[in-house]
């Protein structure tokens, strides 16, 4: 019988067995059994296990006066025994492993700790943490053999052996010797009788002693990380799979202890050369593996091992699962209307409150009950259509809506004492306006995600986060909800705001699920093909993406001429199109609207107006959970179709751990070595001893939130899968081949885009940096957003409006905008030092609470100059894998691997070559490289790419004699260099860049002369 016919059958069929377990039990209470035929009959009737195996692994030992037990187990019999009496074990049933060696015992009379426990089974004093690794029959050999496919690299004695030899006999030593040189699979349980149990049905078992035998955290008595015990890691000298089978216990807090258990040892194992999967069954099935196997038979067994789950996934499903923790929870309820339910229930009127519930089950209209009669709300939520969603679902007033007369917010209709706003906004408010009334906080784990880890909140996040503490101290309650509700969050909360947490409904009931055609394929070009098929066959289509979405409009604006496509990104959802369309989906007639993150929580549709939902997720912004959260939008169950990568490159630029205390520990050593240097070079003690609050809540919320963020990235598409699948959806993973006439036209559409935002941008209206940067704060139209390109662009390169060029536009975007920032604080003393200081006088009152937030450009200027750098870049030189070798870059590099990644960011692999590690290291700074050449041997000399090379250095000239920078003395040693290095091949630098750096540093002033530390007041920060 299989588990699942177990399962339809378990009251009728246990009734049966507990019959079956009642003789047994009846036959171990006979008083004319010995202990050793006691012990025969628990091991072969009430755990599976065959006479063969049995006979092979278990000896006996009597104390017949000479206290032979004793001996066995390794234990002192003192002289005077007479006055303090030895333990009488009287009989032992020993586990002995092949090489004849004591393993485990069971004791006739088991001996009892002080604390009354008894010790049912015992091991030898001294062993240590050991296998159980028992001789076996060659029967049983060569079941295992054929189990795994495994008969031809068999011994040939054991091939040869005689019937009468595979039924008893036994070899010498070399079972477990061939288990350790082939890939043979190997099941791990806790107790020798579920591994003996597991032989007889022809698996190579092993036992540990319980569930953290298999490792070790201490040496010598001093603790230390994790390590496999000897036994175990010697089965990794040969890649195998690893199949841990614990015992299923019903008590949560040992289920939790199990788990963590698992994940340890099999993190460990797949450290080495295994890989690990995770047994589940039933517990009714039996508690442990043995007792399945005799509950169900050794087939519906089978099916449980053969369905093991990996360990990744395992891992996975028990992070999401452990979340928030059910002793929080204070009310279950399982209602598809959430508000009645809420109004049903008698909730505190002060304190945390906490929702929980699926998607679509009606969270904002039981949020909508709770502060009904609220005379005093606050609505707080991370997004400004959100925002003004709540407002409307919740009866309230939106911020910007309001102005303030003497104090009191005044909204259309007068006084607005409940109000929406984004957290972003939330200096805009004060502690009085929610004075003894409700905070409510829509969304929250992605709210407490914004405020920490967004860059829209940079600027102000401390001052933002000392308002949100002020109203959580100032409100009687504060009210959560989410899907996601998690433990850090709550904890988050209650620590800034000083209020228990008094009610936490929990909402089982959940919605049908919908099914999802999951494609796996290396490029997204195979899922474009299926949405062009798709508007092809005159599906209306809801595409969901991880980008701005404009190259796959414009793909589909081109290859459908007649069809209507609208799309919403960051840009357009302020247009007056999309807000028709949010507001009034149903009278809209588009054939496929392209829906970027903008598009997220807050917005859900219910008419019939789509036919299919596409997800396309690149894995370079949104996580799992927002993807999740989009495939949701569309509450109908209309066919889903889904690509992701399955590894994403979304981590923290810096920090790439997923422990969030190791997080914080390498933020705290970059900003102590930053500190340190900026205090060296100008001996300023204000710098020294600049004080970080390192315990504030906000830093540990940030370093867990980052550390998911990293988490998730290895298995960015699995993740992906498993959220689906616990939020009751079907997901049906297939194989796929990408689509060359799709990725075409994306490439295409992709080259168009460009040359559209360009042309656009440089015919965009001139207007001044400072008002651009006016506008930026603002929401920008799309035509508004170019304006302020436009202006950015030019304010940048240092030039006159007029004579920006297509070129310009188009290779200064933001991103390299910052990547030749961090070329010129390299090469121009004292820049990164006054970069830093700003950074520090920002924060203004130390505590610093938001360490996150600070620069550390001293420490990466200094690493820079460390790994040779600044100098190959002031020579503008050639290098080769021999060079870097002669000039110390090699050393520097592996001596200093994990700084570079915490300051510079990117992981050096070993495999990388040092030329290769370079070229990563200078690009960072907007250089480009190229191979100019080849030495005598035949090696690759590089260098960098000239007119790249040249352009970067007159920018950089034109940027220091506009800033005034003191100290641009390398620049100008570079631009007054009649040739670039190299031999004097190619042509110099033109006289606009030595003149835009003469008139900045005299001829006489070629000497570095820093910058002064009342430079704060410089024209701009670079």
């Amino acid at each position: 019988m299989d588990q699942q016919g177990f399962t339809k059958n378990k009251d009728k069929y246990l009734s049966s067995q507990r019959k079956d377990n009642l003789n047994i039990s009846l036959k171990l209470q006979n008083a004319q059994l010995s202990f050793a035929e006691k012990f025969k009959i628990e091991c072969i009737e009430g755990s599976g296990v065959s006479k063969s195996v049995f006979d092979s692994a278990i000896d006996f030992i009597e104390d017949t006066g000479r206290w032979e037990c004793h001996e066995a187990l390794n234990l002192e019999v003192r002289r005077e025994w007479q006055t303090r009496k030895p333990h009488n074990f009287d009989t032992l049933a020993v586990f002995r492993n092949e090489d004849g060696t004591f393993w485990h015992s069971k004791a006739r009379n088991p001996f009892i700790d002080f604390d009354g426990r008894v010790r049912r089974y015992q091991a030898r004093k001294g062993n240590g943490s050991r296998l159980f690794l028992p001789a076996v029959t060659v029967g049983t050999w060569i079941r295992i053999a054929q189990r795994h496919g495994l008969e031809e690299s068999l011994p040939e004695w054991v091939k040869e052996a005689s019937p009468d030899a595979r039924s008893s006999g036994i070899g010498v030593f070399s079972f477990w010797d061939w288990v350790r040189k082939t890939n043979c699979p190997v099941v791990i349980t806790e107790g020798g009788k579920k591994s003996m149990a597991l032989l007889t049905l022809g698996y190579a078992a092993i036992a540990v002693y319980g569930i953290n035998a298999g490792y070790g955290v201490r040496i010598d008595g001093t603790e230390c990380a994790p390590f496999l015990i000897p036994d175990l890691k010697a089965l990794t000298a040969t890649p195998r799979q690893f199949t841990i089978a614990f015992d299923q216990d019903t008590n949560n807090g040992t289920r939790r202890r199990a788990f963590a258990a698992q994940m340890k040892m099999g993190r460990l194992l797949e450290a080495e050369k295994g890989w690990v999967k995770i047994t589940r069954w039933d517990p009714a099935l039996g508690k442990g593996i043995d007792d399945a196997i005799v509950n169900i038979g050794g087939a519906a067994v089978e099916t449980i091992i053969g369905s093991a789950t990996p360990l990744v996934k395992v891992s996975i499903r028990g992070r999401l699962k452990g979340r928030l923790s059910v002793e929080r929870i204070t009310n279950r309820i399982d209602s598809l209307d959430f508000a009645s339910a809420v109004n049903d229930l008698d909730l505190p009127d002060f304190g945390i409150l906490g929702l929980v519930g699926a998607k679509g089950t009606g969270k904002t209209e039981a949020q909508h009950e709770l502060l009904k009669d609220e005379t005093k709300v606050m609505s707080i939520t991370f997004r400004i259509g959100l925002g003004r969603a709540l407002s409307i679902n919740l009866d309230l007033v939106y911020v910007d809506d309001c102005s303030r007369v003497n104090g009191r917010l005044i909204g259309p209709d007068g006084y607005a004492d409940r109000i929406a706003l984004c957290i972003n906004s939330l200096l805009k408010v004060n502690p009085d306006d929610i004075k003894d009334g409700a905070l409510n906080l829509d969304e929250v784990e992605q709210v407490l995600k914004h405020l920490t880890c967004s860059k829209t909140c940079q600027t102000d996040r401390a001052n933002i986060i000392r308002q949100l503490t002020a109203l959580c101290q100032a409100a009687r309650k504060i009210i959560v909800a989410d899907a996601d509700l998690s433990d850090r969050a709550l904890e988050f909360l209650m620590a800034i705001s000083g209020k228990p947490i008094t009610a936490i409904v929990h909402n089982k009931a959940a919605r049908p699920g919908f099914v999802v055609d999951r494609i796996v394929s290396s490029s997204r070009s195979s899922i474009d093909a299926a949405l062009f098929d798709a508007i092809e066959r005159g599906e209306h289509c809801l595409v969901h993406v991880d980008d701005k979405g404009a190259a796959l409009y414009e793909a589909m604006a081109a290859k459908f001429l007649s069809k209507k496509f609208l799309l919403i990104n960051s840009l357009t959802i302020n247009t007056e199109e999309v807000q028709t369309f949010l507001r009034n989906p149903d009278n809209s007639s588009y054939d496929a609207v392209i829906a970027s993150p903008s598009l997220g929580t807050g917005w859900s549709l219910t008419a019939p107006i789509f036919d299919h939902v596409f997800g396309i997720f690149s894995g370079n912004s949104i996580g799992p959970d927002d993807m999740a959260q989009a495939l949701s939008r569309c509450r109908l169950p209309v066919p889903r179709t889904v690509w992701c990568v399955e590894k994403g490159r979304n981590y923290h630029p810096k920090f790439s751990s997923s422990s969030p205390t190791r997080i914080v520990k390498d933020l705290r050593e970059n900003l102590s070595e930053n500190f340190q240097q900026l205090h060296e070079l100008n001996g300023d003690l204000n710098v020294a001893t600049a004080q970080m609050d390192y315990g504030h809540p906000a830093l540990k919320l940030w370093a867990q939130y980052i550390g998911d963020r990293n988490m998730v990235q290895a298995n960015l598409g699995l993740e992906l899968d498993i959220r689906l699948e616990n939020e009751g959806n079907i997901v049906n993973r297939r194989e796929s081949l990408p689509s060359l006439a799709a990725g075409e036209e994306l490439k295409a559409a992709r080259i168009v885009v460009a040359e559209r935002i360009i042309a656009q941008t440089l015919s965009a209206p001139i207007v001044e940096i400072d008002i651009a940067r006016e506008m930026a704060e603002s929401n920008l139209s799309p035509a508004d957003a170019l304006i302020v390109e436009r202006a950015e662009v030019v304010d940048f390169l240092c030039i006159e409006p007029s004579l920006l060029t297509s070129g310009d536009v188009g290779t200064f975007d933001s991103a390299k905008r910052n990547a030749v920032q961090k070329l010129e604080r390299t090469l121009i003393t004292g820049l990164a030092e006054s970069c830093d200081r700003k950074s520090l006088a920002v924060h203004g009152t130390e505590p610093i609470i938001v360490p996150f937030d600070l620069k550390t450009t001293t420490a990466e200027t200094k690493m820079r100059s460390l790994l040779g750098i600044k100098d190959l870049v002031l020579g503008n030189g050639t290098w080769t894998e021999e060079s870097l070798k002669q000039a110390g870059f090699d050393r520097a590099v592996r001596q200093n691997a994990q700084h570079i990644k915490r300051t510079l960011g990117g992981t050096i692999s070993k495999k990388s070559s040092l030329c290769e590690i370079m070229g990563r290291l200078v690009s960072q700074m907007g250089l480009k490289t190229e191979q100019v050449g080849k030495t005598h041997s035949g090696k690759r000399t590089y260098g960098f790419e000239q007119d790249n090379y040249r352009k970067l250095m007159e920018l950089l000239s034109r940027r220091a004699k506009r800033f005034g920078w003191t100290d641009s003395a390398p620049l100008l040693r570079i631009l007054l260099r009649e040739t670039i290095g190299r031999g004097g091949a190619a042509e110099p630098f033109t006289k606009q860049g030595v003149e835009a750096i003469s008139d900045v540093v005299l001829f006489s002033q070629l000497e570095p002369k820093g910058i002064e530390a009342s430079s704060l007041d410089m024209p701009q920060d670079p």
